[in-house]
């Protein structure tokens, strides 16, 4: 008897929800026994077919975007494959409508996300000829930036919009498109040449508003910013973390990320001084739970020369890690969340930016902020339930695997945006924008931000 088509699919569809259950069932019984669990031996078919369920999306030949989302090689542990990209799907859609492509929400007045795809996607109507460069004069020097002058950048990250030139010679600039001042600027740099009214001026900064230069006599300077503040013109995050698909938040873990660790709370720190008392919030934690603190400002050390004995050590032994910034200021997210917390196999507890900022920054339910508790006692009660719950504590993993860590392209997209036709803009008060009110807090954002302490130079 000749099987239909309807009853092969059928037939196909049970054979791979049989072992799905099988899998499962020995998943969870390696959880109670507290063992870690081996690896599972699915395909990538497999893999793709179930994440395309997990989204329940029919299965489509999606590419990823072109600078932002290449897929990933190797997901380690994780379960996810390949996962389509509703943004990429967009992208290819209109790749060749370059009328769509002008209309993307590219500043901060059209949008609140950071519209780094947006930006990285952009092209003018008209693509513009070799012979009408934008010239990017670097006023700080190019050697902080480890890019050669000249196309080379912009040729070499394959940038949409690569008619951008970088210089940090003022005779080479000529009238440049745009100036590039980063961190410091000085009346002598800004008195150096004359401005024309189609000039850009950008200012850069990575630092807090509590580290960074007062800026009180730039009013009416600055046309751009560029930081890691999500509102800025061009923003520049120290890492920033993409959805595979924005429909699947969480995929089944091959493994109990609680297995074999036996100590609980891990901080590597240098610097003991701090506007937020950081330090004193670990040591009061301490009374509560185990918090190891390794450098200048604990007992336990780990020589920074042994960076990767001492990540090896965090992955293996520690369940939770201090993600403390030095300051608890808007958007400041600093590498010591993403590569030291997310990229290793513990659970970042984070202080510095508000609990929206992390969250809009993060990937779903993968950290947990010190301002959901009353205080340390409080915060110690929650990890120790965490530390005597598996299943609990394996609940901020589950994001692994649906995303992955993206280069942002700043050059390709300043260079985009400097081909972008708009009306000329600036800051009336760049000091204001940069940290006035709000913008730092002492001690919880739920209390509020007043911007104490910022209303005088640093």
């Amino acid at each position: 008897m000749r099987l239909t088509v309807r009853r092969a699919l059928a037939v196909i569809v049970c054979a791979v929800v049989s072992v799905v259950i099988v899998i499962n069932v020995g998943t969870l019984s390696a959880w109670r026994d507290g063992k870690r669990t081996p690896e599972l031996p699915w395909d990538d078919a497999t893999l793709r077919t179930a994440a395309l369920a997990a989204a329940a999306v029919a299965p489509r030949d999606v590419r990823p975007l072109t600078y932002l989302l290449p897929p990933p090689a190797d997901v380690g542990n994780h379960v996810l494959s390949y996962m389509p990209n509703p943004l990429a799907a967009d992208v290819i859609s209109i790749e060749n409508d370059t009328s769509r492509l002008s209309q993307l929400l590219v500043w901060p007045h059209q949008s609140d996300s950071d519209r780094i795809p947006e930006q990285m996607n952009y092209a003018p109507r008209a693509k513009p000829s070799d012979a009408h460069l934008k010239t990017i004069y670097v006023q700080t020097g190019l050697k902080y930036w480890n890019v050669a002058a000249g196309r080379h950048v912009f040729q070499e990250q394959k940038c949409r919009v690569d008619t951008c030139r970088v210089t940090d010679s003022r005779h080479d600039a000529g009238d440049p498109a745009a100036v590039l001042f980063r961190n410091h600027y000085s009346a002598h740099a800004m008195t150096a040449f004359r401005r024309t009214p189609s000039q850009v001026w950008i200012w850069y900064q990575l630092e807090c508003p509590y580290h960074s230069q007062w800026l009180g006599k730039m009013s009416g300077v600055f046309n751009w910013t560029a930081t890691y503040r999500h509102d800025s013109d061009i923003v520049a995050p120290y890492e920033r973390y993409q959805p595979y698909d924005a429909r699947v938040l969480t995929l089944p873990l091959r493994r109990n990320f609680a297995a074999n660790k036996t100590k609980k709370v891990a901080w590597f720190v240098s610097n003991c001084g701090s506007r937020n008392n950081r330090l004193g919030y670990a040591t009061e934690l301490g009374q509560h739970i185990q918090v190891d603190i390794y450098g200048s400002c604990g007992p336990k050390k780990c020589a920074r020369r042994k960076h990767g004995e001492c990540v090896k050590m965090l992955n293996v032994d520690y369940k939770f890690y201090l993600s403390f910034e030095n300051s608890n200021c808007k958007d400041y997210i600093t590498e010591k969340f993403f590569d030291t917390g997310l990229r290793n196999d513990i659970v970042p507890i984070v202080m510095g930016a508000s609990k929206e900022d992390y969250t809009r920054a993060a990937p779903y339910y993968s950290f947990i902020h010190v301002d959901d508790f009353a205080g340390p006692a409080e915060l110690a009660a929650y990890l120790r339930k965490l530390d005597a719950n598996d299943t609990l504590y394996n609940e901020y993993f589950q994001w692994k695997g649906t995303g992955t860590f993206v280069n942002t392209y700043f050059w390709c997209r300043m260079c985009a945006m400097l081909h972008y036709p708009t009306k000329t803009k600036w800051y009336e008060d760049i000091n204001d924008w940069w940290r006035g009110q709000g913008t730092c807090v002492k001690g919880k954002w739920s209390d509020g931000g007043d911007g104490a302490g910022l209303d005088v130079p640093y």
